[in-house]
């Protein structure tokens, strides 16, 4: 019982940070544009937020469609983070032209 209850608790919308939201990013490794495919719903924004390997915020903005530019981007390995209220799922993606 002790078991179900601790996921019960994981599942619960006040989680700080949940994984069982997915997160696809085509193509992997990308050019200009990648498509991110993700399970939040569409009640509320979704944050998407990119950050180089040292942790520094290069891009932090409202996820409009699932479109998203990366031509500004230098070669690279990046981290994608998608955030609705307290949800987060992070993603890795290089960029390689």
């Amino acid at each position: 019982a002790g078991c179900a209850t601790i996921a019960d608790a994981a599942d619960s919308e006040s989680a700080t940070a949940t994984t069982d939201k997915k997160v696809t990013i085509t193509p992997n490794p990308a050019n200009n544009q990648v498509t991110i495919q993700h399970d939040f719903n569409n009640t509320k924004p979704v944050y998407i937020t990119v950050f180089n390997t040292t942790g520094q915020q290069l891009i932090s903005k409202v996820l409009s469609g699932n479109k998203f530019g990366v031509s500004n981007l230098p070669n690279g390995l990046y981290i994608v983070q998608l955030m609705q209220g307290n949800a987060v799922k992070r993603s890795q993606l290089l960029i390689q032209r």
